[in-house]
């Protein structure tokens, strides 16, 4: 009010801080991109995965749209548990998030926790999931970059889902998954130019003690639909680890109606560990663009 005149309409997100903050960190309550260049324009979806410690990742959100098609669902698959939001596991020295371009205004504050046989009762095949909820079909990037932040427990199981895309069990395009001695897979579909299926690409495994338990590491899988020939790489910690050049005329299997997912489903077992900062990128980033985690003080200089 002032005096007795008084605002006649709503108002919404109402918020304070105790920083002058940019244009570009502003809210948002429009569909209005708030990215301001075209390497951030790029990103499909980025889930952040920060909330409160124990609460259950049944929602996470997305930037730069945090909308339903845009989010992350999260569940529980034969009797598991849905993700959960964790504070405990996060280098609390490594808290700036490089995102390719510039830091996020944000630090990292949590990640989420997935459980894979969490009960002696559970069944193999219990796990946490995680997936994108319905994405629009034009949402969907013929050439990619899919990457996150991944740390396994001291123990994990052979075929256990890190990052894949699928509709179920047997219905899937690829998917990265663990092997037994630390190691990790990669297997995806090939199709020809009418979309007939070739022979299943199993490369299998790609590094043996390639993930260090209750390490943080990074995970990428680029594929470069424009390139001649077509390349699928793989990224382990900034570094290449398989490439596979399509013959000519052959190309990765894609479906619109498949989804993102983690955790499980695509034939996998429950994954057990931690992700962090998933994010999905219309194109092929170079790892220089990769997502990075940098301490508070210091200064990250990028070669390129």
């Amino acid at each position: 009010s002032n005096h007795t005149e008084y605002f006649n309409g709503s108002i919404a997100a109402l918020r304070v801080t105790e920083r002058v903050l940019s244009e570009k960190d502003f809210l948002n309550v429009t569909d209005v991109e708030r990215y301001d260049s075209a390497f951030e324009r790029g990103i499909v979806y980025h889930w952040a995965l920060d909330g409160a410690d124990g609460d259950s990742v049944l929602t996470a959100r997305a930037a730069p749209f945090d909308v339903g098609a845009y989010q992350g669902k999260g569940s529980g698959i034969s009797g598991g548990h849905a993700p959960y939001y964790s504070t405990s596991a996060i280098n609390q020295k490594r808290v700036r998030i490089w995102n390719g371009e510039r830091f996020l205004p944000r630090q990292n504050t949590a990640c989420a926790e997935f459980f894979g046989k969490r009960e002696p009762t559970d069944g193999e095949w219990t796990g946490s999931l995680l997936e994108e909820t319905a994405l629009p079909a034009e949402e969907h990037p013929r050439s990619f970059t899919y990457e996150m932040f991944v740390k396994v427990r001291n123990a994990h199981e052979d075929n256990e889902l890190l990052m894949g895309k699928g509709l179920s069990d047997n219905n899937l395009v690829w998917k990265v998954f663990t092997r037994s001695q630390g190691g990790f897979s990669v297997w995806f579909y090939p199709v020809d130019a009418d979309g007939v299926a070739g022979s299943v690409i199993n490369k299998s495994p790609i590094a043996e003690n390639a993930f260090a338990p209750n390490v943080w590491h990074h995970l990428a899988l680029t594929y470069d639909h424009e390139a001649s020939p077509r390349k699928l790489v793989i990224y382990l910690d900034y570094k290449p680890v398989y490439t596979y050049e399509f013959p000519e005329g052959k190309a990765l299997l894609e479906n619109t109606s498949y989804r993102f997912r983690h955790g499980r489903y695509c034939n996998t077992h429950g994954f057990n560990g931690w992700m962090d900062e998933i994010r999905l990128y219309r194109g092929v980033l170079q790892p220089e663009q990769f997502l990075r985690f940098k301490s508070e003080d210091g200064t990250l200089i990028l070669v390129r």
